[in-house]
């Protein structure tokens, strides 16, 4: 029986997140980080964010509207916290994807600098 690898803790995501360059696959790998560090949202919720669920605030954050999860039944929708250096990663991925409001954040970076659109979201397991 294979042991688990423990978990990272904020420490290690952050230093794996300053080890990141600026190509296009490490921007968006850096939003992808900082959406599950900050939000602790599960993949499944991760992988079916939109642009148009990033809500900035005043203070530089933003809060990424959550539509539906597993543990909203009635789909009342909640929000996830975003910190301003997370909002800062997120927003250059999208503007170097060129992204619109109804495509998923976190999308596969294709070569020639195309962006799966809103239809070709990535699965939980990508």
């Amino acid at each position: 029986m294979t042991k688990q690898a423990p978990p990272l803790g904020k420490e290690e995501v952050l230093n794996a997140i300053s080890e990141l360059g600026t190509s296009r696959i490490n921007l968006r790998d850096k939003a992808l980080l900082w959406i599950a560090t900050d939000s602790w949202c599960r993949a499944s919720e991760i992988v079916a964010f939109r642009v148009r669920d990033l809500q900035r605030q005043i203070d530089g954050s933003s809060l990424l509207y959550i539509a539906r999860s597993k543990t909203d039944p009635f789909y009342e929708g909640a929000f996830a916290f975003l910190s301003a250096r997370g909002t800062e990663a997120v927003l250059q991925w999208i503007k170097e994807a060129g992204l619109r409001d109804d495509d998923p954040i976190i999308t596969k970076s294709q070569r020639g600098g195309c962006a799966l659109r809103s239809t070709q979201q990535l699965s939980p397991e990508s």
